[in-house]
């Protein structure tokens, strides 16, 4: 299972992340300073303003989580980018053994879970440039 993130201003424009990979580059974030401000449901009425701040209130059944069919609003998807460049700047790759692309070592697991790949964070940076987002679930 992994995640298709959909641009709301261009359909057309997407990301496709492994499961593993989205929880790690949302874990890198929140490691560099990003604040999550949660997610709102398909519903969420974008029209005249893409901010979370617009009217929380409208949405009773918000839980804010970034696993579900969701969408990400502007100034969490431009939060997100700022925490990722900073992650990106700091990087530091952790080495695996090659044996580890065949599955034979299991317990590199969490090392990989935690540090996504440069590739996938530089895409990461780009897509969420273009701001606001949906998650959904592949």
């Amino acid at each position: 299972m992994g995640f298709r993130l959909h641009n709301l201003q261009n359909p057309h424009k997407t990301l496709r992340l492994s499961r593993r990979t989205w929880f790690g580059l949302l874990e890198l974030a929140e490691a560099h300073g990003w604040n999550p401000l949660g997610t709102v449901s398909q519903e969420y009425p974008l029209g005249e303003s893409n901010s979370f701040h617009s009217s929380i209130e409208m949405l009773p059944d918000w839980d804010g989580s970034y696993w579900e069919e969701r969408q990400v609003l502007l100034d969490d998807a431009l939060n997100l980018m700022d925490a990722l460049q900073e992650a990106f700047e700091t990087y530091e790759p952790v080495r695996l053994p090659s044996l580890y692309a065949l599955g034979w070592l299991s317990e590199f697991d969490e090392i990989e879970r935690t540090h996504p790949s440069l590739g996938a964070l530089e895409r990461t940076i780009a897509f969420c440039q273009g701001g606001a987002f949906r998650i959904e679930p592949v």
